[in-house]
């Protein structure tokens, strides 16, 4: 890690930022700030290329981007990539521009990688670190065979009789200091468990659900092994899927808001279809807890700059089990911020800028709450009549920077939809009870932040009209 306290900046600061898809999100922050922005994105077509100061196209790799920081004599560099798989060459780079340049790179570090990016890895160290996670079994094409003899021969319940062996960690072993090393186990082992269907079959590497199945019975298993030779096997676990955001910085870890992304169905339906909310509000689920969770995570990681964890909270033994850990951009940012008023992709600016401090995130953190809806198409037949002729979207209930021109599916809203200012393109950012859309045609969501759960229902019921019912939000 490349510490930098003593850093003085003289006149505008200039940051490299690497990859375009998600500078949107930082934009309105950087010009608040006076910083000049230069960006770097391999894709000619990407969006958002034209809110940087400067942008190059540049071929796919690290060296290029590189070579920009140098001859700009940028003050810092910032990872925005939210994929996987560039991730490794992005730290790698880290270390490489740190060495030499003496400048800043805010992105996830070599070790962290290595570990975030193999969900086995990721095992390891949920085990050795006493974390928590869901029971599992690697299985590849030496011992598959034998995991179908299993059932063939019996399909034996391990619900009851793996419990030996988990891994521990509850609220009253979790010292308030957050001191790790009485926790770690001396011997961890990947014990090859028996498991019942259903079971989950995972990849190593891979985001978004890609090459997950729910497997339910013998042939399914055999199916996947048709096009893979080695899978994790992992218990299904009936559940609520949690999600939180923490910001790493110089050995400090800061943990956000739980965000709750919906019950785990035997479909894999993913969680970017779910109506999601922030903070989480599962019965017998303590987001404290989870909060102290996280933060030994991400202490133990040593990671940096911001990643997401993943949990899932039994609805049967009431237990929080740890998934996996990106140490990417999140998609629950959006969550986040409407829900705490802190952006996750601004403070790393405030990172490579020095400014970044745990106790004043203490003291900006609100208590809102947070709704997201995959609406898909947010066009005008979801408005209905009676909302339009009565006006009932006015400024105090959408944010200003919400465009009332803003473009949608090639659409523009007009004005006797909404009454505000107009504006080609709508900034990432919530006001007081107010809404972002967000994600490509088709896949839209809309997140609103709002000072209650109450009030975020409400406003959600005006911006989609009969389709507040659709989504069952008069049962949150």
């Amino acid at each position: 890690m490349y510490y930098y306290e003593d850093f003085i900046y003289c006149g505008i600061m200039k940051v490299l930022f690497i990859g375009a898809r998600l500078f949107d999100d930082v934009d309105f922050y950087l010009k608040e700030k006076n910083i000049e922005s230069i960006l770097t994105e391999s894709n000619s077509n990407a969006s958002n290329l034209d809110c940087a100061n400067k942008y190059f196209i540049v071929p796919r790799g690290m060296d290029e981007p590189i070579r920009i920081a140098k001859e700009e004599n940028v003050d810092g560099i910032i990872s925005l990539i939210g994929i996987d798989d560039p991730l490794m060459d992005v730290a790698l780079a880290k270390e490489k521009v740190e060495n030499e340049l003496k400048i800043p790179f805010i992105a996830s570090n070599a070790r962290t990688i290595s570990i975030s990016s193999d969900k086995i890895e990721t095992k390891k160290f949920f085990i050795k670190n006493n974390i928590n996670t869901s029971k599992f079994q690697i299985l590849n094409s030496y011992n598959f065979e034998e995991f179908i003899s299993s059932f063939e021969s019996s399909m034996i319940s391990s619900k009851n009789s793996l419990n030996n062996s988990k891994n521990n960690i509850s609220e009253n072993n979790i010292s308030e200091n957050n001191n790790l090393e009485n926790n770690i186990l001396e011997n961890y082992n990947l014990k090859n468990y028996n498991l019942d269907f259903p079971v989950v079959f995972k990849q190593r590497s891979g985001q978004g659900g890609r090459d997950i199945s729910i497997i339910q019975n013998i042939d399914e298993a055999k199916d996947y092994f048709y096009e893979f030779n080695e899978a994790l096997c992992e218990e299904f676990i009936e559940g609520s899927e949690i999600s939180i955001e923490v910001l790493c910085f110089n050995n400090s870890y800061m943990p956000l808001v739980p965000v709750y992304k919906g019950e785990t169905s035997l479909n894999g339906l993913h969680p970017l279809n779910k109506v999601r909310c922030a903070p989480a509000d599962v019965q017998g689920l303590n987001n404290e807890y989870v909060k102290k969770v996280a933060y030994l995570i991400a202490k133990e990681l040593k990671a940096e700059g911001t990643i997401d964890i993943d949990f899932i909270f039994s609805k049967h033994d009431k237990v929080l089990y740890a998934l996996e850990i990106n140490t990417r951009p999140s998609g629950t940012r959006y969550l986040t911020a409407a829900a705490t008023n802190i952006y996750p992709l601004t403070k790393l600016i405030d990172m490579v800028s020095g400014d970044f401090n745990i106790n004043s995130l203490n003291e900006e953190m609100k208590d809102y709450f947070a709704l997201e809806i995959p609406i898909g198409n947010f066009d005008d037949k979801q408005v209905s009549d009676k909302q339009v002729n009565s006006k009932e979207f006015n400024v105090k209930q959408v944010n200003d920077n919400q465009a009332i021109g803003k473009q949608v599916n090639g659409k523009e809203f007009n004005d006797n939809q909404f009454n505000g200012k107009k504006s080609n393109k709508s900034l990432k950012k919530f006001n007081k009870n107010s809404w972002v859309l967000h994600g490509p045609s088709n896949y839209e969501r809309l997140t609103i932040s709002a000072e209650s759960k109450a009030e975020a229902k409400k406003l959600a019921k005006k911006l989609i009209g009969k389709r507040f019912y659709e989504f069952c939000l008069d049962e949150l």
